[in-house]
């Protein structure tokens, strides 16, 4: 991240949006249509609309400390599109240019692997059994904020 971060090619709102997917380990489709409707900075909370989700269902994400300043700076480069990470034209990102920008940099990654990478350290943290890993990025979408019974 910190290659991303400090270079000086490429536009900020598309390195701030790279930095936030690995953080939240999202889906890039999620980060590249992120609006300011969905977030709530003082609850921590991102909440990606189901028609945006793959399982169509809300999905809650937690910000951590960084994700929230990656937002402060987002909304310094705001231009009024409603968008958090807009280009300079006020359109959404498009989807060839996280794995263009990664490639750019010549890191050998494309942005679904960071969502993979999560999985697999979760999965490790919490002592899942290869067969239960898909629930490491399963648990994280479906239930954060949910009461469990």
């Amino acid at each position: 991240m910190e290659t991303v971060r400090t270079s000086q090619s490429g536009q900020p709102a598309v390195k701030l949006a790279f930095e936030s997917l690995v953080l939240t380990a999202t889906r890039s489709g999620e980060v590249r249509l992120a609006t300011w409707e969905e977030m709530d900075t003082a609850g921590r909370v991102w909440s990606v609309p189901a028609m945006r989700m793959k399982a169509k269902r809300e999905h809650r994400v937690p910000l951590c400390g960084r994700a929230l300043e990656i937002l402060d700076a987002a909304r310094a480069l705001g231009d009024g599109s409603g968008l958090v990470f807009p280009m300079r034209s006020g359109r959404a990102i498009a989807m060839s240019t996280l794995p263009k920008m990664l490639q750019y940099h010549e890191i050998a990654a494309v942005p679904h692997g960071f969502r993979s990478s999560f999985r697999d350290w979760a999965a490790a943290r919490c002592g899942l059994s290869r067969r239960q890993r898909p629930s490491a990025t399963t648990t994280r979408a479906e239930s954060f904020g949910r009461k469990t019974t």
